[in-house]
């Protein structure tokens, strides 16, 4: 016989997590990928105050460090460098110029879209002109920085996509496709250069894991993090189908430019709460 029952079947988790890593300073999260055992540790460290002839007179929790660990498996230069956090040097080899002509996007309200392709060093395409015609038709004017009176404005995101965002006052209707020319520069390589003392960047650090039944997430976050042990990947045998996966930690430490009590981490919880 039970001693008890579940007090709140929502707030039971399930499941794995998305783990993200932002620069300290932009706050700017990007996915990397595929990771086993994801593993959050928080172990706050005590201190009793007491006197020779007294009970404890005061105990302290001391919440100033947290972890954030598992094995990944997208080893990406990119990722490598996002990782390494201050200590690598990503350089991008570009092939040659790409032209793309008449790529279809339907623009609906003021909706970003994502042109197919990217430059390898995640700058803005080159030479775009947008019509309402394949191979013609009018010729749209892009909005000029701080300006919301043209057709249309382009920028990238915070993956290296060039972006098309229609204008509220467009002669864009909402919903038309309209045909985008442009030039990328893909990449044909990058490399990664380590060695030597070098300050860390610090990181934030994000694991979502959100329920499939409803898409309401438990997310932890990570204010400032840094790198802690081993990035290593043994090679397997020709023909092995396992991949490389390398262990990973981050360890978090106070932000002390936060009010004390948020200094570490933050719990935002929707799975446990009732709409």
């Amino acid at each position: 016989m039970g001693q008890t029952t579940v007090q709140n079947d929502n707030a039971i988790l399930f499941g794995s997590a998305k783990i993200e890593i932002a620069p300290y300073t932009t706050g700017v999260y990007s996915n990397i990928g595929a990771a086993d055992g994801i593993k959050f540790n928080f172990k706050p460290k005590f201190e009793v105050i007491e006197f020779d002839n007294t009970e404890v007179w005061k105990k302290y929790a001391n919440a100033d460090e947290a972890t954030i660990s598992g094995t990944w498996y997208e080893l990406s230069a990119e990722n490598i460098k996002k990782v390494l956090g201050g200590m690598a040097n990503l350089d991008t080899v570009t092939a040659d110029p790409v032209l793309v002509a008449n790529e279809a996007i339907t623009l609906t309200g003021v909706v970003s879209q994502r042109l197919a392709h990217k430059n390898g060093a995640g700058t803005e395409v080159a030479t775009i002109t947008v019509t309402s015609e394949s191979g013609g038709g009018t010729t749209y004017t892009r909005a000029a920085v701080g300006s919301s009176s043209s057709d249309y404005a382009i920028a990238v995101d915070g993956d290296g996509y060039t972006t098309i965002v229609r204008m509220a006052d467009s002669d864009i209707a909402t919903g038309a496709t309209v045909f985008v020319n442009y030039t990328y520069t893909p990449a044909a390589s990058k490399t990664i250069d380590v060695g030597g003392i070098t300050a860390l960047d610090f990181l934030k650090i994000r694991l979502t894991n959100t329920r499939p039944s409803d898409t309401k997430q438990f997310i932890v976050v990570c204010h400032k993090a840094t790198i802690e042990g081993d990035l290593s990947w043994t090679y397997g045998k020709d023909g092995n189908l396992k991949p490389l996966g390398s262990p990973f930690a981050f360890k978090a430490i106070k932000d002390t430019t936060l009010a004390s009590g948020y200094q570490l981490f933050q719990i935002t919880d929707e799975q446990s709460v009732v709409w």
